[in-house]
């Protein structure tokens, strides 16, 4: 049952932050579309790993950078979009 719920959740915030990576504005970021393919989350809900793929212009490390930088803005949007 347990397992079923980390499922929900890693689902939730798959399509939740999909739609938040498209406000991102960094110029490491403006030329590729960003694509979130997947969240793991940790049973306890302190960690969560995001994958992503990306197409378009910017190597992968850009790519990171940029993502990292961002983490903030991302996080804080994450939170108020979720209950």
């Amino acid at each position: 049952m347990a397992n079923h719920r980390i499922d929900r959740i890693n689902e939730e915030l798959t399509r939740a932050l999909g739609t938040i990576i498209r406000d991102v504005k960094d110029s490491r970021l403006s030329g590729c579309v960003i694509t979130i393919t997947g969240v793991s989350c940790a049973p306890d809900l302190s960690i969560a790993r995001v994958f992503y793929s990306y197409m378009g212009a910017g190597e992968k490390k850009e790519v990171a950078a940029g993502l990292k930088n961002a983490h903030g803005f991302i996080r804080s949007r994450l939170a108020s979009s979720l209950n």
